[in-house]
């Protein structure tokens, strides 16, 4: 075997390995990615959570209808941010997991709207 074909070889073999250290960069790259914009999904319905509790708070504390408005539009707002960002969601942390905030959020906008005055409560609360 020639010096020739020894490099010719040595160059192949280079090239393949930076290949495959591509590919693998590249699928760690998509991963790290959709890890944060999960992160940035959950940190943006966690933020709105504690502002949907903090009108519920000026409800309680200061019998501030409009604070109700508020936080039935609040919640709306949530719904929609986690229906449209569902693909990210269920990636991330699964369906059973997507399903039960989803079911958790509707049931606590329910409570929050049967505290209305005037309304009955729902049967069972």
């Amino acid at each position: 075997m020639t010096i020739r074909n020894r490099i010719i070889i040595a160059v192949f073999i280079q090239a393949a390995v930076i290949c495959i250290i591509c590919i693998f960069v590249y699928w760690s790259f998509t991963t790290v990615l959709s890890k944060l914009r999960a992160i940035e999904i959950i940190d943006d319905v966690n933020i709105s959570l504690l502002e949907i509790r903090k009108s519920e708070k000026n409800y309680f504390l200061y019998h501030d209808v409009n604070a109700l408005q508020e936080l039935f539009g609040m919640g709306d707002a949530v719904e929609q941010v986690i229906q449209s960002s569902k693909a990210d969601i269920v990636l991330s942390v699964g369906q059973n997991t997507y399903d039960n905030l989803l079911s958790k959020l509707n049931q606590y906008l329910n409570l929050s709207r049967s505290v209305i005055p005037g309304r009955a409560p729902p049967p069972g609360y």
